[in-house]
């Protein structure tokens, strides 16, 4: 199958641009976790809430564990 040149010329680009998504989506969760561990004005608010933050990443990898068995 022969693709017009405007097709192959656009490729580049959507794969530009899906990598420009998920690096801010990346970019925008690590800014929430920053966010989050910063609203705590005592060491013991930082580390409850890095232990929250650590339970809820060890919940949704258990999850995607669960739904591929």
């Amino acid at each position: 199958m022969m693709q017009s040149p405007a097709q192959v010329s656009l490729r580049p680009n959507n794969r530009l641009s899906d990598m420009q998504a998920i690096m801010e989506q990346t970019q925008a969760f690590e800014n929430r976790v920053l966010e989050r561990l910063n609203a705590g004005k005592t060491v013991r608010s930082f580390l409850i809430a890095a232990v929250e933050l650590l339970t809820e990443a060890v919940n949704i990898l258990v999850l995607q564990v669960v739904r591929k068995d």
